[in-house]
């Protein structure tokens, strides 16, 4: 008989993600030499020594995901944030990574984001409820 729990358990989650991670080398040939390890990389500015902006994110896959991207209000319309994309981009480039990927809402900075070259491939409506949730992307 099968029975289903939902347990608050890091032993059993780490033996799913183990069993994925061995099925995923063994049905992709990308994964096969390669660990699923997810590196952090991030990139601050800073106006002497306060913090005004930021970029926090990890490499997995082959590609820099951006969580988070986020400029102090009075520092913004200066190329901040254009200038910490870029940083991102050139640490992508000289690891030889396929491209950049984040989310962003409706409410945030879509438009900053396409006018850097960023692609939007897909959209959740109601994600959260009321805003749509775009994904985007820039191959390098």
């Amino acid at each position: 008989m099968i029975k289903f729990e939902s347990v608050n358990s890091k032993q059993l989650d780490k033996e799913i993600i183990t069993m994925l991670h061995e099925f995923n080398k063994n049905h992709n040939e990308w994964f096969k030499n390669r660990t699923n390890r997810i590196k952090n990389k991030s990139f601050f500015a800073f106006d002497g020594d306060r913090l005004i902006g930021g970029a926090v994110g990890c490499i997995k896959y082959n590609w820099y995901y951006l969580d988070f991207l986020f400029v102090e209000k009075e520092y913004r319309k200066q190329k901040i944030g254009s200038q910490l994309l870029g940083l991102i981009e050139d640490y992508a480039k000289k690891n030889n990574l396929t491209g950049v990927r984040m989310e962003t809402w409706d409410f945030q900075a879509l438009d900053f984001y396409k006018s850097n070259g960023y692609e939007v491939f897909g959209e959740i409506e109601d994600c959260p409820p009321g805003s749509i949730e775009y994904h985007l992307k820039k191959v390098l």
